[in-house]
């Protein structure tokens, strides 16, 4: 989001990794807002966010402990029917992210929690842009290549600043990992269609 993002517990800070990796989602800000719902509850959304074509949501995180029917696909948050009517009143979506959803993405979460200090190291290289256009030029010859590929391919580079700027457009969404459960040198990066 190019600014500090508040977030308290490890669930909404889940929820943002998803956020940040998402090339879709265009904005988001924590805590947008407070719902106040018939029965005189008032929820306060984890976040609100803005997709490329203009969709916006506001999302409730559901901890374990508000869910129903755990189990079963109908699951639901305890408060699911006052929450819906309370956004219809007011106007806008509403979207439910449960944490055991969250939870079965563990090994993604975690490699993109990973991969946030290289994306914020990227941002501050005095050669960013130099070095995004040669990556993304070799990528217009080939479809995909590891991690240490591309840095022995640009060893004019520092290693570091070609793997900080390799993960900053993977982050933004013009290049992507082949299996993003797995980091290191040997991951494969490859062209994400429509990019590069």
């Amino acid at each position: 989001m190019v600014r500090t993002v508040e977030l308290i517990g490890c669930l909404n800070t889940a929820l943002a990794l998803t956020f940040e990796f998402d090339p879709n989602i265009t904005a988001y800000v924590e805590r947008p807002r407070i719902l106040a719902l018939a029965s005189g509850t008032k929820m306060e959304f984890a976040f609100w966010t803005r997709e490329q074509k203009g969709r916006e949501r506001f999302w409730l995180s559901v901890a374990a402990s508000d869910t129903l029917h755990t189990s079963t696909p109908r699951r639901e948050h305890r408060h699911t029917r006052d929450v819906i009517e309370a956004a219809q009143a007011a106007h806008i979506a509403v979207e439910f992210c449960f944490e055991d959803n969250l939870r079965r993405q563990s090994a993604i979460l975690s490699t993109w929690y990973r991969l946030l200090p290289y994306v914020q190291s990227a941002r501050i290289l005095p050669h960013r842009e130099s070095l995004r256009h040669q990556v993304l030029t070799m990528f217009h010859i080939v479809a995909q290549a590891m991690v240490e590929q591309i840095e022995l391919q640009l060893q004019a580079f520092r290693a570091a600043d070609v793997r900080a700027v390799i993960f900053d457009l993977v982050h933004s969404g013009e290049l992507m990992m082949t299996d993003p459960t797995r980091l290191g040198r040997f991951s494969v990066i490859a062209r994400r269609d429509g990019h590069a």
